[in-house]
C-alpha cells in the first residue's frame, strides 16, 4: 500500500515553503545516498545565543544562485542580505541585530534550489 503526504506553508511575505508527492514505501529508502542535501554547506552561526551580532558562514563548492533569508519565528521575513550568483569559496555575513527583541531566528540558505535551514538565539539583556 502506498501512503501520499503533501504540506505546504506560506509565510506572511508570501514565501511558500512546502513538499508534496512524497512516498512511504515498505524497505530501504536511499536517504543515504541522497547527494542533494545542502545541509554540510552551511555551518551553524556564532556565537549562539547572541546579544549584538552573528556570524553565518557557508561554503560554495561551485559558482551559484544562492540567497540568504532571515525569518522571526512566526515565519515573517527580516532581513535577506543577499540574493545573486556568488564564487565558490568561503562566505561570511554578520548579521547586525540592532531593532530586535529577543527571540528565535532563523536564516535559510538556498543553493541553487536546494534549501536549509538553521536556528539561531538572539538574547538581549
Amino acid at each position: 500500500q502506498t501512503v501520499m503526504l503533501a504540506w505546504q506553508y506560506v509565510g506572511n511575505d508570501g514565501d511558500l515553503v512546502g513538499i508534496d508527492n512524497v512516498e512511504i514505501t515498505q524497505g530501504t529508502t536511499g536517504i543515504g545516498n541522497n547527494k542533494a542535501s545542502i545541509s554540510p554547506l552551511l555551518s551553524q552561526n556564532y556565537p549562539n545565543p547572541f546579544t549584538s551580532q552573528t556570524h553565518i558562514t557557508f561554503n560554495l563548492e561551485n559558482k551559484s544562485n544562492v540567497s540568504l533569508t532571515i525569518y522571526n519565528n512566526l515565519g515573517q521575513k527580516i532581513a535577506q542580505p543577499f540574493a545573486g550568483f556568488m564564487k565558490a569559496g568561503h562566505h561570511q555575513y554578520i548579521f547586525e541585530t540592532a531593532g530586535l527583541k529577543s527571540g528565535v531566528y532563523y536564516y535559510r540558505l538556498v543553493v541553487n534550489g536546494l534549501s536549509t535551514t538553521k536556528r539561531m538565539i538572539l538574547h538581549k539583556y
